[in-house]
């Protein structure tokens, strides 16, 4: 591929997953947030049988998506990711095609493979989450809404925001949804493994608390876009740049994930603020990074979530 911010982009490191300067990490990743948009529905009575606007699991009930900037993950850090777009055609009945990130030079032209098509970054895994109000947890759809078929007889599951307790790991709590690759432990629950993590309420709502006087927290793991998902609805939608400024700072103030931690601790200010509004959602795709290959695979990544923390606790 082309050196487009090759240069910037060197990656040194023993592998452990500490993120500061004497043992720096050096897997990768890309990521692109793009919020859904909901189909607009005056009848509030349609959702589920307490009258909760739930979210579509097919193309039916979207007008489309607002595209976001496209995200390096590296170090702990989080930057823009020049060189990268995603992209995504137009609606196609019944459904919209799939759509991926596509790689530029650094002047700005589309790159294309050696067949002729155009050079997307691969995907690791992509999934859709949900705020639908104060009534309703947090919702999981495994996949691209967009992309569904509504006359189709299969459909992607929409499930409720779970937690796995991996029996090895005392204190994490893994974000999951029924059909993730789970460890030995006690199964999916609606609450947290360990009391008093730091990133409650300022990322995971106080909801989701251990209600049975566990030990003290260890910190959050688990799907990186369920993750990454929760951490998009820190900031109000009437923010300009909400994402942007959640994990690029808005040039005063840095991002607010860092050196593995959430630096934030009032609840975020994103979510559907009761049962009338429309659910608030966000499609999050993971890729790897195609400036780092050594440390930006499957094998890397997988390790990240299951055998390690992605959002580690903090002093208060």
């Amino acid at each position: 591929m082309s050196g487009h911010g090759r240069s910037s982009h060197k990656h040194a490191g023993d592998g452990r997953h500490s993120t500061n300067n004497l043992h720096p990490d050096p897997r990768s990743f890309l990521f692109v947030i793009n919020e859904l948009k909901v189909t607009k529905d005056d009848n509030y009575t349609e959702g589920d049988g307490w009258y909760n606007r739930i979210p579509r699991s097919n193309s039916c009930g979207y007008e489309g998506e607002t595209p976001g900037r496209v995200m390096r993950y590296h170090n702990g850090r989080v930057t823009a990711a020049s060189g990268y777009e995603w992209h995504r055609d137009d609606f196609n009945e019944p459904a919209w095609p799939a759509g991926g990130v596509l790689m530029y030079t650094s002047d700005g032209i589309p790159m294309y493979t050696e067949d002729g098509t155009p050079h997307y970054v691969a995907v690791y895994k992509q999934l859709s989450v949900f705020s639908c109000g104060p009534f309703l947890p947090i919702v999981v759809v495994n996949g691209d809404p967009l992309t569904a078929d509504p006359s189709s007889p299969e459909s992607l599951s929409r499930t409720p925001l779970q937690f796995h307790h991996p029996r090895d790991q005392e204190g994490i709590s893994h974000a999951v949804h029924p059909e993730s690759t789970m460890q030995y432990g006690l199964g999916e629950r609606k609450y947290v493994a360990g009391a008093n993590p730091s990133w409650m309420p300022g990322l995971v709502p106080a909801i989701y608390s251990n209600p049975y006087h566990p030990g003290p927290s260890n910190g959050l793991a688990g799907e990186l876009p369920i993750i990454l998902g929760l951490m998009a609805f820190s900031e109000s939608k009437d923010v300009e740049g909400a994402v942007d400024r959640t994990f690029l700072g808005d040039g005063v103030h840095r991002g607010k994930w860092r050196d593995g931690q959430w630096h934030r601790t009032e609840p975020p200010r994103g979510y559907a603020r009761s049962a009338e509004d429309d659910p608030r959602g966000f499609l999050i795709t993971v890729l790897f990074d195609p400036e780092n290959p050594d440390y930006s695979n499957e094998a890397s990544l997988w390790s990240m979530e299951w055998n390690e923390v992605i959002v580690r606790e903090s002093r208060r």
